[in-house]
C-alpha cells in the first residue's frame, strides 16, 4: 500500500510538473514578468525620461519565447513602441526608432483614418459584392520622411495625394468593357460621398466555386483617378491591362529564376 501511495504521489508531482511547464512554454511565468517589468522601467528611465511613457504589464510571446512590454506617451499620440526581453530581463531589441523616429505611427495613424473614409463608400448600399476592399495611404515603406509625427492631417487632402483603393469584386463576365463601366460607376460612387483617391486596384474574378480552383480575373493597378472619364477609357484600361499582365508576367520569370539559382 505504501509503494502505491509513493507511486500515486510521483504521478502527481510530474503532472503538475508537466502542467506547470506547458503553462511557462504557452503564457511565461510571473516571477520572469515581474523580472521584466523592472528591466523595462529601467531601460525607459535610463533611455526615454524626456518621453513621459506609460508602460503596460509584461506580456509573454509563445511564438518567440519573449517577453514584451508597450509604452506609449502620455502626450505624443505617436510615440508608441514596444520593447523586447528574455525571461531574465535581457533587452532584445526595441522598436523605437522604425516606429517613432522613423515615422511609420505617423502613417499608421493616418492610413487607419483614410481606410476608415473609404468604408463609408464601401459599407453603405455598395453595389459591387466584394471580397477584399480597403482604402491605404501610398508610400509605407518610401517616403515617410515626409510625415511629422502628431501632425493633424487633412485625411481627404492626403486621400487626394495618396490614397489608393483596392477592390476585388466577382462577375461573370471579364473583359475590358466590364473594368471600364466599374471604374466609371465607383468613381461616381466615392465622388457622391466626397472621398478623393489617387489611384484604384481593381480586379475582377470569377464567382467562387466549391473549389475555388480555376478563378479566373482580369484587372488594372494603378489607374489613376485622373484618368476615370469616359473618353477613351476603355483604351486606357486596355493599356493599363496589358501593362499590368506584363508586370506579373515579369516578376514571375525572377521568381523562376531566383529558385533555379537557389538549387
Amino acid at each position: 500500500m505504501k509503494l502505491k501511495k509513493i507511486i500515486a504521489g510521483l504521478m502527481a508531482f510530474i503532472l503538475i510538473g508537466a502542467i506547470l511547464l506547458f503553462a511557462n512554454a504557452l503564457m511565461g511565468n510571473p516571477i520572469s514578468k515581474t523580472i521584466v517589468n523592472r528591466s523595462a522601467r529601467n531601460y525607459v528611465k535610463e533611455n526615454y525620461s524626456e518621453l513621459n511613457l506609460e508602460l503596460d504589464k509584461a506580456q509573454f510571446n509563445f511564438k518567440d519565447a519573449r517577453y514584451h512590454v508597450h509604452a506609449r506617451s502620455k502626450t505624443s499620440i505617436d510615440t508608441h513602441f514596444s520593447m523586447s526581453f528574455t525571461g531574465r530581463g535581457k533587452l532584445v531589441y526595441d522598436d523605437y526608432e522604425d516606429r517613432v523616429l522613423g515615422k511609420f505611427n505617423t502613417w499608421e495613424r493616418v492610413n487607419t483614418a483614410y481606410r476608415d473614409l473609404v468604408d463609408t463608400v464601401l459599407e453603405h448600399d455598395f453595389p459591387y459584392e466584394s471580397e477584399i476592399d480597403y482604402g491605404e495611404i501610398l508610400d509605407k515603406h518610401k517616403g515617410l520622411h515626409e510625415f511629422e509625427v502628431d501632425k493633424e492631417y487633412d485625411i481627404k487632402e492626403m486621400g487626394r495625394e495618396k490614397g489608393n483603393v483596392v477592390l476585388y469584386i466577382t462577375s461573370d463576365i471579364l473583359d475590358a468593357e466590364t473594368l471600364t463601366k466599374a471604374l466609371l460607376e465607383i468613381k461616381g460612387l466615392f465622388d457622391q460621398r466626397q472621398v478623393p483617391f489617387y489611384s484604384i486596384n481593381l480586379v475582377i474574378r470569377t464567382p467562387r466555386s466549391e473549389n475555388n480552383i480555376g478563378r479566373e480575373s482580369i484587372e488594372v493597378q494603378g489607374f489613376l483617378y485622373r484618368d476615370i472619364y469616359e473618353e477613351g477609357l476603355q483604351e486606357r484600361v486596355n493599356e493599363n491591362i496589358y501593362k499590368t499582365k506584363k508586370y506579373y508576367e515579369e516578376m514571375d520569370r525572377e521568381k523562376e529564376a531566383e529558385i533555379i539559382n537557389n538549387i
